[in-house]
């Protein structure tokens, strides 16, 4: 929209009234001709009205919640007879200020540009634990003047806390997948009607090993050694008997040790004393294994002489400017020489969301998702070090923003279905797209990864003003529900009721298909009781505020 003023004119009034129309898609309600022929369509805006009954306007629900000051008032879209309007003044007739039902038509825009939370953390939605750690969730939503925030976070269905945060612990699940959602809303009291915006859905799948992941004691960080001179590190720590013995059942190999290392088994120590040749950085990889249990640790080791005369600083090779569209893959590999054939350590800096680097074979990859295109380019600065002289190189990454499809999506699915579980973010990126068709593409693409878990989205989408969309998630949330069993869902199935009973009014004048998710319940067989007749008490509760 485009907002155009005069300078003469009072400029906060009418620019926040002309906001109104290109912002809000609000209409005007002041009048200017006094005779119409009765008019037979409804208006779009949405405080305008022709229907003269209060109880089945586009705004009852306020007229419910706000008694004696919202009603159905005559005179609006510039027509004295047939429109209402929704209050006596308002900003978009004369007044000073909006009206509820344009206040809130003007949150609710807001609410559709702006996603209502972000640092979730981890980003990544796959994680992987042992048998016996323990795992940080959080989220931060956006500050709302008036505004607050709910978190109610359901694993495998059931809920496990609420909050903004919540911590995992493995030795509380069995060993397998289970998944993680966080079932996010924001309220306002000038939102009544909030549709699918002000909600939110993420979801983490969390592989749990049933091995107990080795910890050793040695740093996980650059150490440095001298030419000539014995380095000693501590691998396990076998200062009480107890460790000792527990020390006893472990393998512990170097898988790249450079010459004249070894590994002194009785101590846990790891021993070495560089020669002038195999001076530089050197990572180096330990494989520490208790039965079939196996992990991968590194060790960085600056090794310099003793006096430092000349030294030549590495060499990174140049690597041109790349180019990405979200959604697809990019990799590509940091060469490195090193004029005094020192051994050279690669690290990076500046890493963006969702990028790896190897640094053991210089490998970067990375899968941009739908919130990470931008006109500036991403500069990553990879950092070369021979244990004496550092020097950097940044790559400069342009992701162009892409159309989002079905076929997109269903790509980084099977990307995720390959080993790159991590994408699974980026498919939940289409549940707050524009397009409808695609939000419920998105809700199918999830549903085939996350199963029976996405029916708190369900309910979600069956809020929006899209009828074809609530119908279609109903539908979804009907079979999920008919599906479900005793054991594996009833949690779940309660959860998701709960949040109809409190939005009925809501819901029901959306979806038409509502019934069909309470029927779904209610016929359930494999259902608990108690499921069963609180869906039959809420499809008979009459609908109100």
């Amino acid at each position: 929209g485009i907002v155009t003023v005069t300078r003469k004119t009072s400029i906060n009034r009418v620019v926040r009234h002309e906001l109104g129309h290109a912002f809000g898609g609000l209409a005007d309600e002041y009048v200017e001709f006094q005779c119409q022929k009765t008019p037979t369509q409804e208006p779009l805006y949405p405080n305008v009205t022709i229907e003269n009954d209060p109880k089945k306007c586009k705004w009852n629900y306020w007229i419910k919640a706000a008694k004696n000051k919202v009603g159905l008032y005559e005179g609006a879209y510039c027509f004295a007879k047939h429109h209402y309007r929704p209050e006596k003044q308002c900003l978009m007739r004369s007044g000073e200020k909006f009206c509820r039902v344009c206040r809130e038509a003007m949150m609710m825009q807001c609410y559709r540009y702006a996603d209502v939370v972000r640092n979730i953390k981890p980003l990544c939605s796959h994680i992987e634990m042992d048998s016996n750690s323990s795992r940080y969730f959080s989220y931060k939503p956006y500050k709302v003047s008036g505004g607050g925030a709910e978190g109610v976070w359901l694993l495998d269905g059931k809920t496990y806390s609420t909050g903004s945060s919540c911590r995992v612990f493995s030795s509380r699940l069995n060993p397998g997948r289970h998944v993680l959602a966080l079932v996010f809303r924001h309220k306002h009291p000038s939102v009544l009607r909030g549709e699918e915006y002000l909600e939110r859905t993420f979801f983490w799948e969390i592989d749990v090993s049933d091995q107990r992941k080795i910890l050793p004691v040695f740093p996980q960080y650059k150490v440095f050694a001298k030419i000539g001179e014995l380095y000693e590190q501590q691998i396990m720590d076998i200062s009480t008997p107890e460790r000792k013995a527990a020390a006893a059942d472990l393998k512990v190999e170097c898988l790249n040790p450079p010459e004249g290392a070894v590994i002194d088994i009785p101590s846990m120590k790891f021993r070495w004393r560089p020669h002038t040749w195999q001076r530089g950085a050197h990572l180096l990889q330990f494989r520490i294994s208790q039965g079939k249990q196996s992990d991968i640790y590194l060790l960085r080791v600056c090794v310099s002489p003793k006096k430092i005369i000349n030294n030549d600083s590495p060499i990174i090779f140049f690597a041109p400017k790349k180019s990405i569209e979200e959604g697809s893959a990019l990799a590509f590999k940091i060469q490195v020489i090193d004029l005094d054939y020192d051994d050279v350590f690669i690290d990076v800096e500046n890493l963006p969301e969702g990028a790896e680097f190897d640094s053991i074979t210089g490998e970067f990859t990375w899968i941009p998702g739908f919130f990470q295109g931008r006109d500036e380019d991403y500069k990553v600065v990879f950092k070369a070090t021979d244990g004496i002289n550092e020097v950097k190189r940044a790559v400069k990454i342009r992701v162009r923003d892409t159309c989002v499809s079905k076929e997109t999506l269903r790509n980084l699915m099977m990307l995720a279905e390959n080993g790159h579980k991590s994408v699974m973010r980026h498919v939940e990126y289409g549940l707050i797209t524009y397009d409808a068709g695609l939000r419920m593409d998105a809700l199918e693409i999830l549903r085939e990864y996350y199963g029976d878990s996405v029916l708190v989205d369900c309910l979600r989408l069956m809020k929006s003003r899209n009828t074809s969309l609530a119908n279609s998630a109903a539908d979804m949330a009907a079979d999920i529900i008919a599906r479900s069993n005793l054991a594996e869902r009833d949690g779940l199935v309660r959860f998701c009721l709960k949040a109809i009973a409190q939005d009925l009014w809501e819901i029901r004048d959306r979806c038409p298909n509502l019934d069909k998710v309470l029927d779904a319940a209610a016929d359930n067989e494999n259902l608990s009781t108690k499921n069963r007749k609180y869906a039959e008490k809420i499809k008979l509760r009459k609908v109100g505020l």
